[in-house]
């Protein structure tokens, strides 16, 4: 090389040149300055070759310049290809790129394979790409690194089945020690295939996928267990430990088994579901032993529930017929009954239980008898013929109530509830608060049911010491605060939220426990976030938003739980209620009533009481005879119960029929105005302030305008300090028409929410229902909704009467 013409030298991988020709290249490099000669030199990262002291030098040189180079786009490959095969299709670029990952040396060696095999680069040939690809890169990659200290080709297959991990995982699933673990992983990010921070990982995942894919059977096989064994001896890795073994096939160890169990309990508890099954399932086939492959299937069934009851059914009766001992033959009984309770089959679910101790006879004692005898008990009310609920929990016959044999937590839950429903106020609250004080260190079922517990303090409106106990509970039961649980959890404090006129909180938590996934919810009787939040925005005074939430759980209204299609009727009987709906209120209201009366709930006021609402529903669409019925009905159940906010509301309603019936009884007082001292006493601020407006419009109705506006005054600060912004906007209207100033009623356009505004405005300007309902993209149903709040809160009569300047 000489003269005065430019030349370009080209060495490609450097660090595969002897040494003999390495120290020529030295030299020869010293005197290109004098010249008009350019280098280019490539070498992999981490490669130092036959002399790491002369590659130094080169690249110590001040002419040098270093580039590192990223993959090459789509695009760039397929230009490569275009030169060398042809041009090609759009698919065949795609998979050559993603098997490569853009890098030069791998495509160069596919697109080599590619002329000596005669691929065209066509659609047709993609799989091809994808296979020979893969094993081809691996093949490269092990070869290049048989350079490395010992052991680097274990950590790199190691590695491949790991993707992301530590270096002491690497180290144990590698079967290196630590110096040669940590010398091959020294050298696999030296050369670039591997980095160390912040977690060991391949530079492209495209390695790892190949390198993975040239794994043999055996080879998989063994790494994947090593790496699920070494995980299970991680606190927290039980998950992964589990996707591991999901990897591997044939027979597994004990370790391997309880492994399985524990991924499938914590996937449950993020609410994967198909996650947990496969975990679960993999297990299976290997658990022989009569009570530990019932215990498998239990979970399994357990699992399935949720997502497809009836393949559920079947793999708990396949775990009750493979329980042996008493203890797991209770246990899948009682799940099975829960099962086929939820599928309306109430009958073969009191089946599944009484069969348990029949073939045994007195043999089944203790807190076994205890849990089974109740939960018998608690699926006697779905039917319609419910058994001797005080004969049903003394079993054996000698067992007397009180007696330690029914003396455990998760029994004394479910007698509570069955004493609630039957209306035993004390009874529920004395086993209630017995569950709570064994719960600690004992909760034989660490179940969401055991929360449940907490219902009858709430029905029974010790809503204080229902806090304490849903702070402290989930913690000392041992109750994991995830999943169901946390569902369960989420749900009480809405409740009590709710019942405590916390309004905003209400929502809060109600939206919080229907965001959680579905699958992570065990779910029990009694208690519905979705109803709660309802309720809820209905208070809010956001009729559409209650509406929607009925709307997207409508399928509840034939739910085979009779306690939730009843709340569903109850909370629609209510929404349609508060929008003038009557014919249809009173339709949903009795339909509960009856679902009720069938189930021993109608018993339970603090539950689902209905017949207050109904019995305002008939009054004030004249139907005077019903609503007294219905009243005297509801303050007998009250008095029954006992509980302030019952008896309140039964007052209530009392009230209104005698009012507008233009009745009174003269012996007594007033009950409008005994359920707002009732109410007060007891702190129920919404139902007070409920109580106060009804005062306030039954004064104003009788002239005593004075005395009406000083009840409306209070009613409104506490609807407003409780959020309950439909009694707010009431009181303000009430207010307005009983002869109190603009400022001092509150009433304007503020008190309408955003879209009622939007629809007032609209229709003041003259525009029809389905115009609005076409420019503001809603239903001409939510129009008519929107209309009939704006004409309450204003009270008005009609569109004609809606004020233009309120809008402006």
């Amino acid at each position: 090389m000489n003269g005065e013409t430019p030349t370009l030298l080209l060495v490609d991988d450097l660090p595969m040149v002897d040494i003999s020709s390495l120290r020529e290249l030295a030299a020869f490099s010293y005197r290109l300055h004098r010249h008009p000669v350019g280098l280019a030199v490539s070498a992999s990262t981490g490669e130092d070759g036959a002399d790491p002291a002369i590659l130094a030098t080169l690249s110590s040189d001040p002419s040098c310049h270093r580039l590192v180079m990223d993959g090459m786009t789509v695009g760039v490959v397929g230009e490569m290809l275009r030169t060398r095969l042809g041009a090609p299709d759009a698919p065949f670029v795609s998979a050559v790129h993603h098997v490569t990952g853009g890098i030069p040396m791998f495509v160069e060696q596919l697109v080599r394979a590619a002329e000596t095999l005669r691929w065209r680069p066509t659609a047709e040939f993609v799989d091809e790409v994808g296979r020979f690809g893969s094993l081809s890169i691996a093949s490269t990659l092990l070869n290049r690194v048989q350079t490395g200290p010992p052991g680097t080709e274990d950590m790199l297959r190691a590695l491949s089945v790991l993707r992301t991990c530590d270096p002491e995982l690497a180290a144990a699933t590698s079967g290196l020690d630590h110096n040669a673990a940590s010398d091959a992983l020294r050298s696999l990010q030296e050369r670039g295939i591997i980095r160390i921070r912040p977690c060991v990982a391949f530079a492209h995942q495209v390695v790892a996928t190949s390198i993975y894919q040239g794994l043999s059977a055996h080879q998989r096989q063994d790494l994947h267990t090593r790496a699920a064994a070494s995980l299970c001896d991680r606190a927290g890795s039980a998950r992964e430990a589990g996707l591991h073994l999901l990897r591997t096939s044939g027979p597994v160890s004990s370790w391997a088994l309880t492994a399985l169990r524990e991924a499938a309990h914590h996937a449950r508890g993020d609410g994967d579901l198909t996650g947990a099954s496969a975990f679960l399932e993999r297990a299976l086939p290997y658990t022989t032993d009569g009570d530990a492959r019932a215990d498998v299937l239990l979970e399994t069934g357990t699992t399935l529930l949720l997502a497809d009851p009836w393949a559920a059914l079947s793999r708990l009766r396949e775990a009750h017929a493979s329980a042996e001992s008493i203890e797991v033959r209770v246990r899948t009984a009682s799940t099975l009954a829960d099962a086929l309770a939820r599928t309306q089959c109430h009958d073969a679910a009191l089946r599944a239980l009484s069969e348990v101790d029949e073939p045994h006879g007195p043999s089944v004692t203790g807190p076994h008898a205890a849990l089974l005898r109740a939960r018998i008990a608690l699926h006697a009310l779905g039917t319609a013929d419910p058994v001797d609920i005080d004969a049903t929990m003394r079993w054996p016959p000698e067992t007397a109530p009180g007696d330690e044999a029914v003396e455990t937590p998760h029994a004394l839950v479910v007698l509570s509830l069955v004493a609630a429903m039957d209306g035993a106020v004390e009874d529920a609250l004395r086993q209630s608060r017995r569950a709570m004080e064994l719960a600690p260190g004992s909760v034989a079922d660490p179940s969401p049911h055991v929360l449940l517990g907490i219902l009858p303090l709430v029905w029974a409106d010790e809503l204080d010491e229902a806090a304490g106990q849903l702070v402290t509970l989930p913690e000392v039961a041992g109750l994991p605060r995830y999943g169901g649980a946390e569902v369960t959890i989420r749900e009480l404090r809405a409740l009590l939220h709710l019942r405590r006129g916390d309004i905003a909180e209400a929502v809060s938590s109600s939206e919080r426990a229907m965001g959680m996934s579905e699958g992570a919810r065990s779910r029990g009787p009694f208690v519905y976030s979705w109803a709660i939040l309802s309720e809820a925005a209905l208070e809010s005074d956001d009729l559409e938003r209650a509406e929607s939430v009925l709307a997207d759980h409508s399928a509840v209204a034939d739910s085979p739980d009779p306690w939730e299609a009843a709340t569903f009727h109850l909370r629609r009987g209510h929404l349609r209620h508060q929008a003038g709906e009557t014919e249809s209120a009173l339709t949903d209201l009795h339909r509960c009533g009856r679902l009720l009366a069938s189930h021993r709930g109608g018993r339970c006021p603090g539950f689902l009481d209905w017949k207050p609402i109904a019995a305002e529903a008939h009054a004030l669409h004249g139907h005077h005879g019903s609503a007294l019925d219905l009243a005297e009905d509801a303050l007998n159940d009250a008095h029954r119960w006992g509980t302030p906010r019952t008896l309140g509301t039964a007052l209530r309603a009392l009230g209104i029929a005698r009012l507008l019936m233009g009745v009174a009884d003269g012996t007594g007082e007033d009950p409008l105005e005994h359920a707002a001292r009732v109410l007060e006493e007891a702190n129920h601020r919404v139902e007070l302030a409920r109580s106060l407006l009804t005062l306030g419009w039954a004064r104003r109705r009788q002239n005593r305008k004075s005395r009406a506006r000083e009840h409306l005054r209070r009613a409104l600060a506490i609807a407003r300090a409780c959020g309950a912004r439909r009694i707010a906007v009431e009181a303000a209207s009430e207010l307005s028409a009983s002869g109190a100033r603009r400022n001092q009623s509150g009433l304007s356009g503020d008190l309408l929410t955003s879209s009622e505004r939007r629809v007032a405005r609209a229709a003041a300007a003259g525009m029809t229902n389905r115009a609005i309902s076409q420019q503001l993209f809603v239903t001409q149903r939510t129009v008519e909704l929107h209309l009939t709040s704006i004409y309450r809160k204003l009270g008005i009569s009609g569109r004609s009467q809606i004020p233009t300047h309120e809008w402006e």
